[in-house]
């Protein structure tokens, strides 16, 4: 369907994605549609691996996949991913749709990286950056003077973005860098908000657009409608773009734990305390990412997110699956 894109909980509105603070952006999803039948395929490297995360089928009408990759990679290594795809059931279906994440990518949160379609023919589309596109963007430092509120990375189909927040002369700017190397500029203000920090455009529109920093320090763009995507924290390592699994992301939660050790008794008595649906789904997110992190091996940065579970959910079922995890790695 025009203007949309599936997931895991349902409909993504692309208007809705991609208009806060994306107007100006003129980059589009890089595809081709290859002759399948009469191309070779070349093997996938042994570098790249991924995993099949939700699939549905109807008849021999149509498939479905939602796929994970363990990194960003080009466009024939996504073809060849496809025909392995499609080759490895007997069934042949009339149309094959595949969607793919990244590491650090929600279905509930992030439209696809990638596709990958045979409707019927294949075509192969990169919705967020590239490989190339990701170096030059995660490593640009041009914001030299002035505070850094923070840096985050917003992957969206035709207009995936850097987010930089920083603080100069005594005001608030918002800098939006773009694949193809444009940027925009825009002024921000800070309100008020129990969610975390809000910021939000100097002249705010009829939408109610604005920016939430997160406990862990991730940036929730925001709406008068509530959560439409997250936004991933930023990481530069050594001139290369990465996604790393636990690395880029530095959660505050020591500090907050800090702040509320005053409340920590009124809190014990009030664990019965109804959970919203946001924090529902936000607690849901730490125990996913607490779990790829848990298999990425790097234990201590999940460890922050299944005790943010627990506190914010003491006496709720996802806090007794954080202690069981918690409990494992104890035990390795």
């Amino acid at each position: 369907m025009e203007g949309e894109y599936y997931g895991v909980a349902g409909i993504v509105n692309s208007e809705r994605v991609a208009r806060i603070g994306t107007g100006q952006s003129t980059v589009s999803a890089r595809s081709f549609s290859p002759d399948t039948s009469q191309q070779s395929f070349h093997p996938i490297p042994s570098d790249v691996s991924y995993e099949i995360i939700d699939e549905d089928q109807l008849r021999n009408v149509k498939r479905s996949l939602q796929i994970r990759l363990n990194k960003r990679v080009d466009q024939d290594v996504l073809r060849s991913i496809a025909m392995e795809l499609v080759k490895s059931v007997p069934t042949k279906y009339e149309r094959t749709f595949i969607g793919y994440y990244l590491p650090h990518m929600e279905p509930e949160q992030n439209p696809y990286w990638a596709t990958t379609h045979f409707n019927p023919d294949l075509e192969v589309k990169i919705l967020g950056f590239t490989k190339e596109e990701a170096i030059t963007v995660f490593n640009n430092n041009e914001i030299s003077s002035g505070e850094i509120v923070g840096s985050w990375i917003y992957e969206v189909p035709n207009a995936s973005s850097r987010i930089d927040i920083f603080k100069e002369k005594g005001k608030l700017f918002e800098r939006r860098l773009y694949g193809d190397n444009s940027s925009t500029t825009s002024q921000l203000v800070e309100l008020n908000s129990s969610l975390g920090r809000r910021f939000e455009k100097i002249e705010p529109n009829d939408f109610g657009d604005h920016y939430i920093v997160g406990e862990l320090g991730e940036l929730q763009i925001r709406d008068n409608d509530g959560l439409i995507a997250t936004a991933i924290i930023l990481e530069n390592s050594q001139g290369e773009a990465e996604d790393k699994a636990g690395s880029e992301i530095k959660p505050d939660i020591d500090n907050k734990a800090k702040e509320d050790s005053a409340t920590s008794k009124d809190t014990s008595k009030s664990q019965s305390r109804e959970l919203s649906r946001e924090d529902i789904a936000r607690i849901k997110n730490y125990l996913r990412t607490a779990k790829r992190l848990i298999d990425a091996g790097a234990k201590e940065a999940a460890i922050k997110y299944l005790e943010a579970v627990i506190d914010q959910a003491p006496e709720s079922k996802y806090a007794s699956e954080a202690k069981n995890l918690l409990m494992q790695i104890d035990k390795e």
